[in-house]
């Protein structure tokens, strides 16, 4: 027997006959089948949990609501207000707040004006040193229309009259309607009920409505007292985005200073995080020559990227806030900017390098090939073929930035703050800390306000996220 004659027996002897064969290939087919499954389950399991997450956000965010009307409108007038023209619904301004001048001032101040407290507080104390601050001064700088016969009087010192006309003539018929509706028969939320919950045990409800009259009769001392029929409410309202937060009635809440704080915050922290980031990826990838100190460099920044947030929080406070007190103004918009760009730093980096180390080394070559530098073929080759993978790095770090809000409590977010980050060196709060303040409020009806925050969170995160799609896949189309 030759050599590979006797090769081959030793190896037929070794391979499965036929009936081997087949329950090998059965066993590895169902081996196969139960891993489909297994992976099918994950993502059904996923999507379901998705889609609970979004009902209990949605089921709070639309709910019915019962409200009690603190001033009966059937006693201002003989009619029902929305049939009362402007003259009449100003005669029930001016009836209501006869007494109450300080009162209307305010509203006006607020409602007409738009006057910050710092505002207000400058007029009065120009008042206090006997400047007379005029209404043809405040309203005309603020462009709004004033009584002529009022222009040259002190705006403190008008009459509960002229303070009704100043907002007769700046305002529309609805929107008198409106301030009418809210300023003096001050409707109150005093039940409200997830949408599912009210659709499936109205019984229940219709019980919960009788018990909320009746507090409300013995509270007052008035057996008239009576609530509304449950109405659907939608709480992601428009004054939700253009308001500032109100933590006495949830219906007056609103999270534009949040709203702006996040914003800035994060585009502060992109601005500085991603420069960074590309540029230490590039330098690792691209320059370095190997050796001891890059595997250093390289181990500390995968480390980094699973290091606990508030971990980042602490450096940050001992190094913005404290020993960069000078540069940063302590506890503020630039101070939790900049933490915040050490913690998604690592996420930009890691991604940025396997986006560079993805890139063909052909392209390199053939850069070199035509006589380009290191740095010429980095810049107008390397960078823009890595870079959709550079983005969707970056998207993954915003998304982690905008919701964190453990490392922005120990910077120095406020919980609740009423004037607008004027600059980086502004104090501020965040999206995710004011809806954390929603939900720890006694009242029931916060909890709605914030799950309408959530969304308005997710829908600026999935707008930021979308404007990076869109970059990334402009220069796909380019690298091709």
């Amino acid at each position: 027997m030759s050599v590979s004659e006797n090769t081959t027996a030793s190896t037929t002897q070794y391979l499965p006959n036929e009936e081997q064969l087949q329950k090998n290939i059965a066993r590895r087919n169902r081996q196969a089948k139960f891993w489909e499954y297994v992976f099918l389950a994950s993502i059904i399991l996923a999507i379901v949990s998705l889609l609970m997450l979004f009902f209990s956000i949605i089921r709070q965010t639309f709910s019915y609501v019962v409200v009690y009307n603190q001033v009966n409108p059937d006693t201002l007038a003989d009619k029902p207000l929305e049939e009362l023209s402007s003259d009449e619904l100003t005669a029930v301004i001016i009836t209501f707040y006869q007494s109450d001048a300080n009162d209307l001032r305010t509203l006006v101040f607020n409602e007409v004006l738009g006057l910050s407290s710092s505002d207000q507080q400058a007029i009065r104390d120009r008042e206090r040193a006997k400047e007379t601050v005029t209404v043809k001064e405040i309203a005309g700088d603020k462009n709004k229309e004033y009584p002529a016969e009022s222009a040259e009087k002190s705006i403190i010192r008008l009459t509960v009259p002229e303070y009704a006309q100043f907002i007769q003539l700046n305002f529309d018929d609805d929107a008198l309607y409106d301030f009418v509706v809210e300023y003096v028969v001050q409707p109150l939320i005093v039940g409200s009920w997830p949408l599912d919950e009210y659709l499936l045990d109205r019984d229940s409800i219709d019980a919960d409505i009788i018990q909320i009259e009746d507090q409300l009769r013995e509270i007052n001392d008035d057996p008239s007292i009576e609530v509304s029929e449950p109405k659907l409410r939608s709480w992601l309202q428009w004054h939700l985005i253009v308001d500032t937060i109100d933590l006495s009635r949830p219906e007056d809440a609103g999270l534009r200073t949040a709203i702006l704080g996040s914003l800035m915050m994060i585009s502060i922290t992109i601005l500085v995080a991603l420069p960074l980031g590309v540029g230490a990826a590039i330098y690792l990838e691209e320059y370095a020559q190997g050796g001891w100190m890059e595997r250093l460099i390289q181990t500390n920044i995968d480390n980094l990227a699973g290091v606990p947030s508030i971990i980042y929080g602490i450096l940050g406070l001992a190094l913005f806030v404290r020993i960069l007190d000078d540069i940063t103004q302590g506890r503020t918009i630039l101070s939790a900017a900049l933490t915040m760009a050490l913690l998604i730093l690592p996420v930009i980096i890691i991604n940025a390098q396997e986006a560079i180390r993805s890139v063909p080394d052909s392209l390199r070559q053939a850069s070199y090939g035509i006589g380009s530098t290191k740095w010429q073929t980095v810049w107008n080759h390397v960078l823009p073929n890595a870079m959709p993978g550079i983005l969707t790095g970056t998207i993954l770090a915003i998304s982690r930035a905008f919701g964190e809000t453990a490392v922005l409590v120990v910077v120095g977010s406020i919980t609740r703050i009423t004037v607008d980050p004027s600059g980086p060196l502004s104090r501020y709060t965040v999206l995710p800390l004011q809806i954390y303040a929603l939900i720890t409020q006694p009242q029931a009806q916060f909890r709605n306000v914030a799950a309408a925050g959530i969304l308005l969170l997710l829908a600026i995160l999935l707008s930021l996220n979308a404007a990076a799609v869109i970059l990334r896949n402009r220069f796909s189309k380019r690298a091709v």
